[in-house]
Formats: C-alpha cells, sequence, structure tokens
C-alpha cells in the first residue's frame, strides 16, 4: 500500500476507514493517560522525600552555581579596587578576569571554595595575591574578602 493509498484511506473525521483500526486511537488515548497518571503520582511521592544520591550532588551544585554568581556580582559592583600584579582595577574589569579564570579551571573546582582559590585569589603566573582596597578599610587579601563574603551569603540563604 502507498503512501498515498494510507493518506486517501484515513478520514480526519472518523480516523483509518478500516474498521480493525478504529479502536486503536481510543487505546493510544487511553494508555497515555494511564502512563500519565502513574508518572505524576510517582513524582509526588517522591517530592517529601530527603535529596540523596544523585539528587544532592545536584543540589550542591546548584548551591555551589548560585554563591559563585554572587561572588562574581559581588566584586563586579563593588567600590572596592582590586589589584592584581601591581596594577589595580575596578570591580567591573576584576569581575571579568575572574570569570575568564574561572572558565578556564570549572573542570577543575568543585566547591566554592576551590573557586576562589583557583580564580580569584592569586596570579597563576607570577603567584602573588590579589589585593582588595577598600575606603576607609585596611587593605585584604582578595580570598579573604571574598571567604567573608561567601559566609555572610551562606548565613543569610541557609
Amino acid at each position: 500500500m502507498s503512501g498515498f493509498t494510507v493518506f486517501k484511506r484515513f478520514n480526519f473525521t472518523k480516523g483509518f476507514a478500516h474498521p480493525s483500526r478504529a479502536k486503536f486511537p481510543r487505546l493510544l488515548v487511553l494508555f497515555c493517560f494511564i502512563a500519565t497518571q502513574i508518572l505524576f503520582s510517582v513524582h509526588a511521592q517522591n517530592l517529601d522525600r530527603p535529596l540523596e544520591g544523585n539528587d544532592q550532588a545536584l543540589h550542591n551544585k546548584v548551591s555551589m552555581q548560585s554563591e559563585i554568581a554572587h561572588l562574581l556580582n559581588f566584586v563586579k559592583n563593588t567600590k572596592c579596587e582590586y589589584e592584581r600584579n601591581g596594577k589595580k582595577h575596578n570591580g567591573k574589569d576584576a569581575a571579568k578576569h575572574i570569570k575568564k579564570k574561572y572558565d578556564y579551571y570549572q573542570d577543575d573546582i568543585d566547591s566554592t571554595e576551590k573557586f576562589i582559590e583557583l580564580s580569584a585569589s592569586k596570579s597563576s603566573m607570577s603567584g602573588k595575591a590579589y589585593k582588595i582596597y577598600c575606603p576607609d578599610k585596611p587593605v585584604l587579601n582578595s580570598q579573604e574578602w571574598l571567604i567573608s563574603e561567601l559566609a555572610n551569603f551562606r548565613e543569610k540563604h541557609g
């Protein structure tokens, strides 16, 4: 039977003209309905259980990404100056540089602390610690400054 013949035998209001095929669409709809109900009931049962295994790993990854995004935004919007290899930069430029390093080291980063260590604390070339110059405050190492902000963020967001 050619494709044209099948198309010709199909009645869009009643389905296939052949009587043995008339029940197929109804059975398919019934099957889909039952499968959907089963999936929703299984999903509803899982909402109350604690996170475990892969669920916990996914939750940790999302939390880490949220913390990193916050720290990048914190650096970008700071009034402080970031010193890298003896040259001072504004927050926007510093955040851009940190993001570039984060993209490079992303496969090695499994925690927000590791992000700070690899991407935002010292020069990869010279090994010199980045310094933070904030108005009316003592000079800090970038790592201390960001760890402190991370602790504040975690305190507020549990």
